[in-house]
């Protein structure tokens, strides 16, 4: 059995967008563009995630969308958190 992304669920075998979670996904990826790290994005969506954890959803190109699954951020959000990453890394 597949796994499905935290942000979607299976219903009547579509991929579809979780609202709640997609919701805690746009929170985690707001906080870390606002500076907070992958562990204040993870405790502020209320999640009890790790530091790769938090670092795996906001890179899963996934969330942008494709033929399977509904887009949850934007490409300008995703690309900016792809920047604030490697700024961060050479830091």
């Amino acid at each position: 059995m597949k796994h499905t992304p935290f942000g979607y669920e299976v219903v009547e075998g579509k991929i579809v967008i979780n609202e709640e979670e997609a919701d805690l996904i746009k929170l985690m990826y707001a906080v870390y563009l606002f500076g907070g790290s992958y562990k204040a994005a993870a405790k502020a969506a209320g999640l009890p995630l790790k530091h790769s954890g938090v670092k795996n959803i906001l890179r899963n190109r996934k969330y942008l969308g494709s033929d399977s699954y509904p887009a949850i951020i934007d490409k300008e959000t995703f690309d900016a958190a792809e920047e604030e990453r490697k700024r961060r890394e050479v830091a």
